[in-house]
């Protein structure tokens, strides 16, 4: 029953077989006062029976109950904000620590987004060599010389979605601050920007990934 499964008072010895977990999670909605107790001592029965996918779903909605707790609990609009803009954020790349591989799909679509930037940048004359005679070179011939290391889509947008890897991509390409070739001139600069930007969110996605393995993206910590 509600009543045993759901209270605080439940230590989670034995896990009720029917219902299942949307509609234990279901009862637990039902107690107004939604206490965190009930969710932990669901999470350890589910635990205990080795159903560990049930335990990180059950905490998982525990910590939406959490930030929308102190999303009534903010103290005036720009902490209300805040305090939300703060739980969507972790809720939606890392799943509070509880659905990392959420984090990895945002960096797939990072990656695509940014290889299909980074081709379009080069063939447009946009991204050009950091070595100087090279950079002349290309200017000159529209195409790099033959010695330089060849230029990579693949390989650079690795390097900006991940920037703690490096493949040497990066260090002889970069996007032309002032254009001399390309094909589109005033969006250039914009290639820039997103650059920074692609890096900016990688290194985001990469802190806050090791910070849900360790657990402290999480309410109790």
């Amino acid at each position: 029953s509600y009543e045993r499964f759901g209270s605080p008072d439940f230590q989670g010895d034995a896990v009720v077989h029917p219902p299942d977990l949307k509609a234990r999670l279901g009862w637990l909605r039902l107690d107004t006062s939604n206490p965190p107790r009930a969710y932990t001592n669901l999470a350890s029965a589910y635990s205990k029976a080795g159903e560990t996918l049930n335990s990180r779903e059950t905490l998982f909605h525990l910590e939406d109950l959490l930030h929308r707790r102190r999303i009534k609990e903010a103290r005036g609009v720009t902490m209300e904000v805040a305090e939300w803009a703060w739980g969507q954020w972790l809720k939606k790349t890392i799943g509070y620590g509880y659905k990392l591989w959420r984090s990895l799909y945002w960096l797939a679509g990072l990656c695509a987004l940014g290889w299909a930037i980074s081709n379009w940048g080069y063939y447009s004359k946009a991204i050009v060599p950091t070595d100087k005679d090279a950079y002349i070179y290309s200017l000159q011939h529209g195409y790099a010389p033959d010695y330089y290391p060849r230029f990579s889509a693949t390989a650079f947008t690795i390097e900006h979605s991940l920037p703690a890897i490096n493949l040497g991509m990066s260090g002889g390409w970069s996007a032309d601050g002032a254009p001399q070739n390309s094909r589109h001139p005033c969006l250039a600069k914009a290639i820039r920007i997103w650059f920074s930007v692609q890096r900016l969110f990688g290194w985001l996605l990469s802190i806050f990934f090791v910070a849900g393995i360790t657990g402290l993206a999480r309410s109790d910590k």
